[in-house]
């Protein structure tokens, strides 16, 4: 059974009742999916409106192929298309389920947040049950029964337990282990991150904040002032100014700048990119 291709039609032609999903690469040329009424299961039905093949989910005619294949080949399609340098291991698990594994990198959160969608079966809160629900992504794209995600820690920061040991009190020295997979849990690593190790927080006001992640990484630097020796580089999806701050504080307080001493590249302030401009005119770079 092959499932309809249908001329995209404006949405001022469908019927009422019905709704429209892309997917796809910037959402506007691949995938258009138009859910029809329901079955009788509550179901959405779905039609595929318009297929473009440079969009880079796998083609609708490679899900009566082989179903694994088609849906492992979009997951890691969307791996790539969210998080384009980490590198991910996805692979099938029992008959019905697919894992995915990686080192340190990303946030669990963050990979659960793109993949989820690839579970085409649901429960409720007490899982007193496992059903065949498909949405109306699934029907298209594929699902798995259950998708697992497993973010492991490489042994270049499992090594650093001995200088979490330094950092802690007596107090805390019993949980270090504990306390390290904790922070490990809720910090991000870019793909090429080198020399992690841990810095204590000198402000630390509970067990919260005792310490965090610091890495070095290829910095792309933007100016440099001189003679103060004060940096202005790329960091992440904005900027920081580091080096000898202190005297310029209460100006970067204003000009909208938020000082972080966790910044990999060094304690600084850090901007949003929409201020570059200002900043670089104020310090006269």
């Amino acid at each position: 059974m092959k499932l309809p291709i249908l001329k995209a039609a404006s949405l001022n032609e469908l019927p009422i009742g019905m709704r429209v999903y892309t997917f796809g690469a910037f959402g506007s040329e691949s995938i258009y999916c138009i859910t029809g009424p329901m079955t009788k299961r509550g179901q959405e039905m779905c039609l595929i409106s318009r297929w473009n093949p440079n969009a880079y989910f796998a083609s609708p005619k490679d899900y009566f192929d082989t179903w694994y294949r088609a849906v492992k080949a979009n997951i890691v399609a969307e791996l790539k298309h969210h998080f384009p340098n980490h590198t991910f291991s996805v692979n099938k698990d029992g008959d019905s389920s697919i894992r995915i594994s990686w080192y340190d990198g990303l946030v669990s959160e963050k990979v659960d947040d793109v993949v989820r969608k690839f579970e085409s079966h649901k429960s409720d809160v007490t899982a007193g049950y496992w059903d065949f629900s498909p949405s109306c992504f699934n029907t298209v794209f594929g699902g798995m029964k259950f998708v697992f995600i497993n973010r492991h820690m490489s042994d270049e920061v499992m090594k650093l337990t001995k200088q979490v040991e330094e950092i802690l009190s007596d107090r805390y020295k019993a949980v270090d282990q504990q306390l390290l997979r904790e922070y490990w849990s809720e910090t991000d690593f870019p793909f090429n991150a080198t020399n992690i190790r841990v810095v204590a927080n000198p402000d630390a006001k509970g067990i919260d904040d005792l310490f965090s992640f610091q890495y070095d990484v290829p910095e792309k630097l933007i100016s440099v002032a001189s003679p103060e020796g004060i940096k202005v580089v790329e960091y992440l999806q904005s900027f920081a100014v580091i080096g000898d701050t202190k005297p310029l504080k209460d100006k970067l307080k204003a000009l909208g700048g938020q000082f972080n001493f966790r910044l990999t590249c060094g304690a600084g302030w850090i901007f949003p990119n929409t201020l570059k401009e200002n900043v670089l005119e104020a310090l006269q770079l």
